[in-house]
């Protein structure tokens, strides 16, 4: 709950302790002098909420909440945060000058009014004859009392911490949360965590079928990886593997043509045949590399990719 300056408390901590009659209602003590107090001797109001010497309501570390004059019949205002206020039902028709102040006309009598002839107060809140706050349709909200010197509401009224009459997307939101409806992204991420544990069974049963998460769409970024310039390097490593075949190929028959037209190959020198065969064989091949280890994509991963409509995918191992 919140207090008139805003300031947010439980209200268990203003209660007293007591005794109670089989209806319910607190069985207040009363001291040597006639105060009434709780079981704890603590002083306390008619309601059983715990009062200073002047009647103001307190906490149980003695801290002000409300004002004697507040108070009505000793129960204290119940301002909850799903209280609705809309300032605007209660503030005239004016405009504002530079400074934030309202810019008021006054009546003959010399009251202010705004530019619909309703009667304000200093500070353009619609009022009554006696000076209390009332809305658009003349219901006093706020009395008198309750005003500051300048004529202003209490401040929890004032600074946004009420809601308005109109709900927001935001408070649409939180109700949403407060009712556990599960969100897109909740459904998404529950998916792709079945599909990885789906994926976990099937190795271990040692099943061969599609049941990786490309096999629930038809059209997957995978399918634009040579678009993409992105590469497999288990596919690279063999492709390198086959550039060298096509190499040594290129070379021998380059390297025969040569010699045949020298006249080695075919007669002649057959120690420079010879030799030339010992030169073919020391030629070394490139060393295969090793296949490099592949990372799986970690959950966060997938829920990222999953967000834009595309598939995680193993990237190589640090």
């Amino acid at each position: 709950m919140f207090n008139y300056n805003g300031r947010r408390f439980d209200i268990v901590d203003t209660i007293g302790q007591f005794d109670k009659d089989s209806k319910g209602n607190i069985i207040p003590l009363t001291d040597q002098n006639g105060n009434l107090i709780d079981n704890l001797g603590r002083r306390v109001n008619s309601r059983g909420y715990l009062i200073d010497e002047f009647g103001n309501v307190i906490d149980k570390d003695g801290r002000q909440l409300f004002e004697n004059q507040h108070l009505m019949d000793d129960e204290i205002p119940k301002i909850f945060p799903f209280t609705k206020f809309n300032i605007k039902n209660v503030l005239g028709d004016f405009e504002m000058d530079p400074l934030g102040n309202p810019i008021l006309d006054r009546d003959a009598d010399g009251n202010f009014i705004d530019r619909q002839g309703r009667r304000c107060n200093s500070k353009g809140y619609l009022i009554d004859k006696d000076g209390n706050v009332i809305n658009k349709n003349g219901k006093m909200m706020f009395k008198s009392n309750l005003l500051d010197n300048e004529g202003d509401i209490p401040k929890v009224f004032r600074t946004g911490l009420l809601k308005s009459d109109t709900a927001s997307s935001l408070s649409r939101l939180m109700s949403e949360i407060g009712k556990n409806q599960p969100s897109e992204f909740d459904m998404e991420e529950q998916r792709i965590q079945d599909e990885i544990a789906k994926n976990m069974r099937n190795k271990k049963r040692g099943n061969s079928g599609n049941t990786s998460v490309d096999s629930m769409m038809e059209d997957t970024p995978a399918n634009y990886n040579y678009q993409n310039q992105r590469f497999d390097p288990q596919q690279d490593m063999e492709g390198e593997d086959q550039e060298d075949m096509d190499d040594d190929d290129e070379y021998g028959s380059q390297y025969d043509q040569v010699m045949g037209q020298t006249g080695f190959t075919h007669g002649g020198l057959g120690g420079v045949q010879e030799l030339a065969k010992k030169k073919r064989k020391k030629k070394k091949k490139k060393k295969k590399k090793k296949p490099q280890e592949m990372e799986d994509p970690s959950l966060r991963e997938h829920l990222l990719a999953g967000a834009y409509g595309g598939i995680a995918k193993p990237k190589p191992k640090r």
